[in-house]
């Protein structure tokens, strides 16, 4: 999880430096969850009934079921069929220009744009210094 928010910090600091009035960023982003990978399974399902009887006459049936999992394997270890990364909860940027409102907009709206967040979930604040 830590290597997923730090690859999106660095791009999107790397960009927001190319942008006019921003210059040196710093960027954090905080994550839902860890990484899930969804991987291969395969399952086998067995079911048998007999049928008992008794020497008075009664019967009854006795059924017995078993099922077993087992994980589908390539030569390097499970076969992963999804890779599920974590929803982004929230971003904080601290760049010059951060107190001006122009700048601030971009900011948002590029963060936005990139990950798929609300603007509620972006904090801009101005660099010290």
């Amino acid at each position: 999880m830590v290597k997923h928010a730090n690859q999106l910090e660095e791009r999107l600091s790397q960009a927001f430096t190319q942008v006019a009035g921003v210059g040196n960023n710093t960027v954090m982003v905080t994550l839902s969850s860890t990484v899930t990978q969804v991987v291969a399974q395969d399952s086998n399902f067995s079911e048998s009934s007999t049928l008992e009887l008794a020497e008075n006459g009664d019967s009854r049936e006795v059924t017995s079921r078993s099922q077993s999992l087992s994980y589908v394997t390539t030569g390097t270890g499970p076969l992963v069929l999804t890779t599920q990364y974590p929803q982004v909860e929230g971003v904080i940027i601290v760049a010059q220009g951060g107190g001006d409102p122009v700048i601030v907009e971009a900011l948002i709206n590029a963060t936005r744009a990139v990950l798929g967040i609300e603007a509620n979930r972006v904090s801009v604040l101005p660099m010290a210094g």
